[in-house]
């Protein structure tokens, strides 16, 4: 059987001091098993969404390396070592395996496209419909989607998301509650913690709206399947200078939305079952089911609190920005723009 890229990254990784086994299985032990809990078809899932990332990030030699699996998502051993977690679960159960999806290698694209996952300078990469990305480099086009428009039912997985609300979950078993007779009372299952984007008002919570538009920090052609569109004429947008879009378009939000926040943020991925002490902004953190994808989002929240609404997209001009940006056509081709030729190398 030929070997897979999973594999290879396995087994590479096996070789290095920081895949620390005895650690990591002391560490599920004294974290009380949070995945116990979960269903058999759950836990199956969570560890398709781990290998499949790993394909995705686990990009070596790379300076994130040398990063503690205790800093998180921009670990390599971070998510190696909930892999593991996760596998002990399974051996708990004695659960087996279901088949895995494999995913090519990312290879052979210039160097000028890997961005700032890679410790580079911040590029923004976009895959959307060509006669759309020709729009955005001539007028400088952003569109910017409320928020609550990721949670429609036919977005595909890649899409679909609760945008205002985050949830992680606390095992039942590890949370004890005390009812006001002084009696103890433990929960049915998982106790899931929310966090919404917006505010309290007394006992009552307000949702307040936002709206993104959104990038990858990394030119990988492997997410053209991810994103593709029906038509098939896909390509991507290359930005290779963020900041230089990012003041371009100052001005315009200034005069066309004035009642809007701008902002600029590189999405924080989270395990819900292993939630880090870090506070979740829901703007800017998602699932770490999404990381393949290395969001880059610009976001639009308003100045003064406002409940929620049934919003449109903004559509926004800031003008040509073909001095520093391509259109690519799926086979790494230039169409249009100012960058190399190619994408492939």
């Amino acid at each position: 059987m030929a070997t897979t890229l999973l594999d290879e990254i396995i087994q590479r990784r096996q070789q290095e001091a920081m895949y620390d086994q005895e650690l990591w299985s002391f560490m599920y032990e004294v974290s009380n098993r949070p995945l116990m809990n979960i269903s058999d078809d759950t836990l199956q899932l969570r560890l398709a969404q781990l290998e499949k990332n790993i394909q995705f990030l686990d990009f070596a030699p790379s300076k994130r390396d040398k990063l503690s699996h205790n800093i998180g998502w921009m670990s390599p051993w971070w998510w190696l070592r909930q892999r593991f977690f996760t596998i002990k679960e399974f051996e708990e159960r004695g659960l087996s395996f279901q088949p895995r999806q494999e995913f090519e290698p990312f290879h052979k694209v210039r160097k000028e496209f890997w961005g700032h996952h890679y410790s580079g300078p911040l590029k923004l990469f976009r895959i959307s419909r060509i006669e759309w990305l020709l729009e955005a480099l001539e007028y400088g086009r952003l569109r910017f989607a409320p928020a609550s428009s990721y949670n429609a039912t036919d977005l595909s997985d890649a899409r679909s998301d609760e945008e205002l609300t985050k949830h992680t979950f606390i095992p039942k078993h590890s949370l004890t509650m005390i009812h006001e007779s002084g009696n103890e009372l433990r929960p049915l299952g998982d106790v899931r913690k929310s966090v919404f984007h917006g505010c309290q008002v007394g006992l009552n919570p307000i949702t307040v709206p936002y709206w993104l538009t959104s990038y990858s920090s990394i030119l990988d052609p492997r997410l053209l399947n991810e994103f593709s569109s029906v038509t098939g004429d896909d390509g991507f947008l290359a930005v290779f200078d963020a900041f230089r879009m990012v003041r371009q378009s100052a001005p315009v939000f200034s005069k066309d939305v004035p009642y809007l926040v701008p902002s600029m943020a590189e999405v924080e991925y989270f395990d819900p079952y292993f939630p880090s002490h870090n506070k979740i902004k829901p703007a800017e953190a998602k699932d770490m089911r999404f990381a393949y994808q290395r969001e880059v989002r610009m976001i639009l929240q308003p100045e003064v609190l406002i409940p929620e609404s049934n919003e449109e997209a903004i559509f926004l001009d800031i003008g040509s920005i073909a001095e520093y940006a391509a259109v690519y056509a799926a086979n790494g081709k230039r169409i249009a723009g100012t960058g190399p030729e190619n994408f492939m190398s």
